[in-house]
């Protein structure tokens, strides 16, 4: 990651007096999770070790809700153990209170966001993982998975201006891609003649390639039907 791609907050606001119970609980989670590494221990939540080092981060952040070094470690700590949907709320209130996005914050929030928006789009949760990847690009502008999930968010859901220039985009970051340059011919075809005829059109190309003609003929008709101008798919 470049310096330029992150966007670090210059100044932080001042932060009142941590209580000592909680700077207590840090430490005790800190050394938690120090002896989970030591240990070699798998990084679950499973693993007591590791269970140890959450519910004493958790228990410091109950006790000092805005304080950013404990919403750190657990940010960091939820990443490690991969446990995205976590990791990524504790990001965000960190940097919402004022945390640095720093390059290491930064690299960690992007894991976790394509982790976690594809979790979401597998899901069938479109909205949802596309204002992850948006996130994600909001702190990593350059940041390539994201920007071709939304590309690839966007042209299901029919906004084939906005996908189009997605894929515009993947393309400059990698040059000569043939997904990106098949996408962005999806987008075109998509502007051209429609949502319903372009994607009957594609799953009629599909069927005739698997030899289902009849299927491939019945898809081709209804893009005949949604767009009767479509003149490929009429040949």
């Amino acid at each position: 990651l470049s310096a330029a791609q992150i966007s670090a907050t210059p100044t932080l606001p001042p932060q009142t007096e941590t209580p000592a119970g909680a700077t207590a609980l840090l430490d005790q989670a800190r050394a938690a999770a120090a002896e989970a590494r030591r240990s070699g221990a798998l990084p679950t939540p499973d693993n007591s070790l590791w269970r140890d080092a959450i519910d004493l981060g958790e228990a410091a952040r109950d006790a000092a809700p805005e304080d950013r070094e404990t919403l750190r470690f657990l940010a960091e700590t939820y990443s490690t153990l991969s446990w995205d949907s976590r990791a990524w709320e504790a990001w965000e209130t960190y940097l919402s209170l004022g945390g640095a996005a720093d390059e290491a914050a930064v690299s960690a929030i992007a894991e976790v966001g394509r982790e976690l928006g594809y979790a979401r789009y597998t899901a069938g949760s479109l909205s949802e993982a596309a204002a992850v990847f948006r996130r994600v690009l909001e702190l990593v502008p350059d940041n390539l998975e994201a920007t071709t999930w939304l590309g690839r968010i966007a042209l299901e859901e029919g906004r084939s201006a906005e996908a189009e220039r997605l894929w515009r985009r993947v393309l400059e970051l990698r040059p000569g891609d043939p997904a990106a340059r098949y996408y962005l011919g999806r987008s075109r075809q998509q502007e051209r003649y429609g949502a319903a005829a372009s994607d009957a059109f594609n799953k009629g190309l599909a069927a005739y390639q698997t030899d289902q003609k009849d299927a491939a003929l019945a898809a081709f008709v209804r893009a005949c039907i949604a767009n009767p101008g479509f003149d490929e798919a009429a040949r």
